[in-house]
This record gives structure tokens, C-alpha cells and sequence, in this order.
């Protein structure tokens, strides 16, 4: 696949409120969310179920709510900078809340009007204008630079993603990032 189209979206796609229903989350999935030994920095979004182990969730946006889990979340030897909301139970082993949060039932995420929105999202993704560079290296590095304060548009392929040893955004911290997966 190429890089896709090349051109702005049409007026009838407004990006901003296809986001509103998962603005301020810094990783929204659909379905479950399964990772170790690493983090999400800022804020986390969960359709299905969360099972992490060695993690850390918001340390870079602490306090508030730091993750929101339709489903079921297990966690172990974790740190969650704020609150938990969860919508069928919570399973915590060795978690600490740092900043005072706590575990509770609850959501401020409505995931079918979310999943409704992104699906529409995906359709104005794909008309975007790619302004920002994508580098491959030799090392399967990619790096997503760009320079628009407002918003920066990236296009890679599945294949090259999921290679990736390290990913790396350097973009204006006021600036919305967009990664079209083809």
C-alpha cells in the first residue's frame, strides 16, 4: 500500500468532534489492552479488558482520572497516577496510587458512541494530508517528525509497525499527533 491520499479533509469531517468522546486520553483501544513492562504516560482508555503487569498508567498527566476500563482490569505490580474506573471488576495485585487515587466502579467513556466516532474518525483519517515524515531505519527505528503546533499526520503500514524495535514522536507538545495504519 501507498501512502495514501494526499489532500485536506472535506468540510463535512470535523476531526475535533469525531475526538470529543475520548478527548484527553492519550491511548484509546476498542476491544482489550494487554501489555507489560513498560507504561502509558498520560491517560488511558480501555473498551474491553485491561491486563497489565509491571506498568505504569499517567505519570506524565497525573491525577483525575488516570484510566477508565469498560471490562475487567487486572493489574500487578503496577502504579496508576490517579483514579481507576472500571466497569465489571477490578483485580489489583501490588498497585499503588501515588497521587492519591483510588480503584473504583465507574466511566467517563461511552465506548459504542466512542466506537461509532472512530469508525467515522478512520474514513476522515484516511482523506488527511500526510504533514509530517515517517523514518524507517535500518534497525526497524521509526521516528514521526513533524513541526505543525496544531496537528501532525503520519502514514505507516501495519507490517512496518508492528517490526518496530522503538518508536519515537517528535512533534510541538500542543499538537495533536494522527497515525493512519495502512
Amino acid at each position: 500500500s501507498g501512502p495514501g491520499p494526499q489532500h485536506p479533509p472535506s468540510s463535512s469531517c470535523d476531526l475535533d468532534d469525531l475526538l470529543a468522546e475520548v478527548d484527553g486520553f492519550n491511548v484509546v483501544t476498542l476491544g482489550d489492552y494487554v501489555a507489560g513492562h513498560s507504561d502509558v504516560e498520560g491517560k488511558l482508555a480501555v473498551g474491553g479488558d485491561l491486563d497489565v503487569e509491571h506498568y505504569s498508567i499517567g505519570l506524565t498527566d497525573p491525577g483525575g482520572v488516570a484510566a477508565v476500563v469498560d471490562g475487567t482490569a487486572w493489574i500487578a505490580h503496577a502504579s496508576v497516577h490517579g483514579d481507576l474506573l472500571w466497569g465489571h471488576s477490578a483485580h489489583l495485585t501490588s498497585v499503588g496510587f501515588p497521587t492519591g487515587g483510588s480503584s473504583r466502579s465507574g466511566s467517563l467513556v461511552n465506548f459504542a458512541f466512542a466506537q461509532a466516532d472512530l469508525e467515522d474518525l478512520t474514513h476522515g483519517i484516511s482523506a488527511l494530508y500526510a504533514n509530517g515524515d515517517t523514518e524507517v531505519s535500518a534497525w526497524d527505528e521509526i521516528t514521526f517528525e513533524g513541526d505543525d503546533p496544531i496537528r501532525n499526520v503520519f502514514r505507516i503500514s501495519a507490517g512496518q509497525l508492528s517490526d518496530a524495535a522503538s518508536v519515537t514522536l517528535d512533534v510541538p507538545g500542543s499538537a495533536t499527533v494522527i497515525i493512519d495504519i495502512t
